[in-house]
Formats: structure tokens, sequence, C-alpha cells
């Protein structure tokens, strides 16, 4: 029998929805530790392409949450709806990339995708005057180390844990404690 997520919003409940701006949205999913993700949303094609928004195909794990930041923030007074419902179900296959544990691959790449949200953050804090919205693009690099640390190292072998232990630098350990509720421990 397959999982059924429950809604998530505090906000609103079953079929009922809230109008607020992309950043509003933003916030509140980053308030629930849920990374930006495609699975949350439809979009207008025209805006999209306006923007030269498009999945990065040099990604390949993450790359959703990296064009849902961008999409989120290129303009953030648009609107956006959030609706309480259920659209579709999302299937996790065995042995696909989503659910594949102990594999060294997929956290250097979660590594790499926090690295664009940091790289992205600096380019926002040139023209960006909302603070909030500057420390939440810094809280998506940290809840991405931190899916990576969760859902991947602490699931490794000690020979793969040994093998990786050092993408954690006491830096980046810091920057994950600032914006993450649990402790992060090797």
């Amino acid at each position: 029998m397959p999982y059924v997520r429950p809604f998530e919003s505090k906000n609103i409940g079953n079929n009922q929805y809230e109008i607020m701006t992309g950043y509003r949205h933003l916030h509140d999913m980053l308030s629930r530790d849920w990374l930006p993700s495609c699975c949350f949303g439809f979009f207008n094609t025209e805006f999209l392409r306006r923007h030269g928004l498009q999945f990065r195909e040099d990604i390949k794990i993450g790359e959703d949450a990296v064009f849902m930041t961008e999409v989120l923030t290129c303009e953030p007074e648009k609107t956006v709806i959030e609706v309480g419902r259920v659209f579709y179900h999302y299937r996790l296959r065995p042995h696909s990339l989503t659910t594949t544990k102990n594999d060294i691959a997929k956290l250097v790449n979660l590594f790499e995708v926090s690295q664009l949200f940091i790289s992205f953050y600096e380019k926002q804090r040139a023209v960006q005057a909302n603070e909030q919205m500057l420390i939440d693009l810094q809280r998506i690099a940290a809840i991405n180390y931190g899916s990576a640390y969760r859902y991947q190292y602490l699931s490794y072998t000690p020979e793969n844990k040994a093998k990786v232990r050092h993408y954690f630098t006491p830096e980046i350990i810091r920057f994950m404690q600032r914006f993450l509720s649990y402790e992060v421990i090797l």
C-alpha cells in the first residue's frame, strides 16, 4: 500500500487555498524544513520562458530544488496559490537514484548543489534588499547539506563514512548548525 503524506500547510486545510507571494511560499516551505521542489507546483510556461528558467542538465539530483528556488525568487512578489489538495502521487521505485542509499556520488552531488545555493545567495545579496529572503536562501543550502547528512551519510557503511567525512568541514558543520534544529555528529 502506498504511503500518502499528509498535507503540510498550517494555514489551510484540505481543498482550501491561500494566495501569497512566491517568496512567502518559499519561506513557508523552509519553515517546515522542506526544500523547494517541482513536485509542489504547476508553472506558467510563458513565465518560465520570460525568465529563461529550465532544469539544469548538469545536475543529477536536486535539480528541481535549484529550479524551484529560481522560480520563486526571480519575481518574489509574483502571486502563488497554495492549494490543500493532492494532484498526483509520487512513486518511489526500488533502486532509483532517489531511493539509493550508500552511494557516495549522491552525497557529493548534494554538496555540489549546496554550493550552487551558496553562489546563488552571493549573487542575490548584491541585488536583494529583503534580509529574510537572504537568510532563507542560506537556509536552503543548509537543509540540502542536512539531506546529505541525514539521508546519505548516516545510512553509509563505516567504510563509506570514512571516505566522505572530509566533505563535512568544520565550516560546513557550523553553517548547518546555524539553520538546522538537530546536531550534526560525524
